[in-house]
This record gives C-alpha cells, structure tokens and sequence, in this order.
C-alpha cells in the first residue's frame, strides 16, 4: 500500500513540468500525480495537505468489525477505548459504532491482520469478537 506526499510547487509553469512526471518511477515505484487546485476557502498550505493525507488514508482503509464489549459504555468512551485497544495495529482513520457491532477502520500494511489477532482480548471485563468486515 503506498503513503501519500503532498508537494508545493510554485512558479511559472510548475503545476504543467510536474505532470509530466506522472507515471514515472521513482525507486521502483511508480508516480501518480493529481494537482489540488489553489484553495479558496482561506486553508493554509499545511492543513489543506493534512486534509488531503486524511482523505486519502480514509478512503484506503479496511474495516474490522468488533463485537462483544461492553454496550452500555457511551459511544465516545467506546469509541476512546477501542481507539486505544487496536492503536498499535496501525492508523486509525474512523470508528463507527452501529446497533450491534462498532466498525473499526484501519490504514496501513498488515494492520487489519494485525487487529484480527485481538480476536479474544479482553477490553474493560468484556471479551472481543474481532473480525475482518467483508
């Protein structure tokens, strides 16, 4: 899975010499180049890339489903505790809890494999049911 980098490049002509660069490769892997149009919502260069490395973690992230903890937790607790509990399986990117099941999404290599090995740990007294979410 590759990571996203952000560049700013200015000057004349810039955004038109980077695009000639999409699709080449660099150290094996190849390029893939989008520009991000000039904001005009007052965003600075710094958050508006932030904001495009969290979207673009979001939309590559696998879910895992986790049942068995404790339902009368209120769900921002819930949520902090299963924050903590699968924080070492890799970037956690959201957390949506449903009727019966939270999903916990998941952004990184071998990370949902990594959170399918909390299968049986226990999280407040309550024993986990982790799953991969198909």
């Amino acid at each position: 899975m590759s990571s996203p980098c952000v560049l700013v490049l200015r000057g004349e002509g810039a955004k038109e010499r980077a695009l000639l660069l999409d699709g080449s490769e660099v150290g094996g892997r190849k390029l893939t180049l989008s520009p991000i149009e000039q904001p005009t919502d007052g965003m600075t260069t710094s958050a508006r890339a932030a904001k495009y490395v969290a979207d673009f973690q979001r939309s590559r992230s696998e879910a895992i489903s986790v049942t068995g903890y404790d339902p009368s937790l209120p769900q921002e607790d819930l949520k902090s505790a299963l924050r903590k509990h699968f924080a070492s399986c890799g970037e956690i990117t959201d957390i949506l809890i449903l009727d019966s099941r939270a999903l916990v999404h998941l952004y990184g290599l071998g990370s949902v494999h990594r959170a399918v090995q909390l299968h049986g740990t226990i999280l407040g007294g309550f024993k986990l049911t982790v799953a991969r979410e198909a």
